[in-house]
């Protein structure tokens, strides 16, 4: 509709016809992640989600996300640190599936936290696991909503429309499908620090395909 009504003007406006496209390319990625978000649950919801592990070294992984956030970040005028114990941290697990999870995590402190604020993820062995955790400085999460944002369909205002409120229900299969937990620890107005954690290799544990 955008496009015939400016080309049906007597000049063509470039400049407008280049914000239409780029208002047309925003509303497919949005409807896409939407139909992959649904597809994801429906197909985690019966049992047919298939890992494919490979041994990954998670630092590379967690740097691969920081790496891919970079310009967002950067345009958002936020600062985002990395910490990681010296030692390499090697698990078995789906690449893609984790920079899932990471993506969700971090794509959210990005949207709640207003311009000029600070995230830092962060990964430390914990006996056979490993635990990874994305900090932000945002309002935070209320108490009683701290269990159910991990619900299907959850949002944290009943009139946010900037997702589905899939992703950190997705997050949430992933993770255990890994053989892992997730959760959140949060001070209203402080900030948020979402943790989940992954089976490290040789652990009793060990992520295994399933489907």
């Amino acid at each position: 509709q955008l496009m015939p009504r400016a080309l049906n003007k007597a000049q063509d406006d470039t400049t407008r016809r280049h914000e239409n496209l780029q208002r047309i390319e925003q509303s497919a990625s949005s409807m896409d992640r939407m139909i992959s978000a649904l597809l994801d649950v429906e197909r985690m919801e019966h049992d047919k989600l298939v890992l494919k592990p490979e041994r990954v070294e998670l630092r590379d992984v967690l740097q691969e996300c920081v790496d891919l956030f970079a310009p967002v970040v950067s345009s958002k005028s936020f600062s985002m640190t990395f910490h990681a114990c010296p030692e390499p941290i090697f698990a078995d697990l789906d690449r893609d599936r984790i920079l899932q999870v990471l993506s969700n995590l971090i794509g959210n402190s990005l949207k709640f936290t207003p311009n000029g604020g600070s995230i830092e993820l962060s990964a430390r062995k914990q006996g056979a696991m490993v635990e990874i955790s994305v900090t932000d400085n945002g309002p935070g999460i209320p108490e009683e909503k701290k269990t159910q944002i991990f619900d299907k369909f959850s949002q944290l205002t009943i009139d946010d429309r900037r997702g589905l409120g899939l992703g950190l229900f997705i997050s949430k299969l992933i993770v255990e499908a890994h053989k892992g937990r997730i959760w959140v620890t949060s001070d209203l107005g402080k900030g948020s620090t979402f943790s989940f954690t992954l089976p490290l290799v040789g652990s009793a544990s060990s992520a295994a395909k399933t489907g």
